[in-house]
């Protein structure tokens, strides 16, 4: 599955990505979604609060209410969510959200 049409659906922001993944404003439509079908979506998380400032500069709050973070460089042990959205510029970008890998 190639991911263009969706990083570049208008209907649909597209918030982070990478070479297998998306994270996009709403839920993609669940024929393409699959734990167990290759070249599908995997879906890995449902956000529910996220701070996306670069690639590999995240941190999210899923709806099971786990905190997730991600900074590439640094120690993600340095970072709370409150450095996140001051990164942010106190905006937050994402509310119920999904988060989708292709495996």
């Amino acid at each position: 599955m190639l991911l263009i049409p969706f990083k570049t659906d208008r209907g649909n922001k597209l918030l982070d990505s990478d070479t297998d993944s998306i994270v996009t404003a709403k839920p993609i439509d669940s024929k393409y979604v699959s734990s167990t079908e290759l070249g599908k979506f995997k879906l890995v998380d449902e956000i529910i609060l996220g701070y996306f400032i670069s690639d590999k500069l995240y941190a999210y709050i899923n709806a099971k209410g786990d905190i997730i973070k991600k900074s590439k460089g640094i120690n993600n042990n340095l970072l709370n969510l409150e450095d996140y959205k001051t990164l942010n510029d106190v905006i937050s970008i994402t509310k119920n959200q999904q988060y989708t890998k292709k495996i």
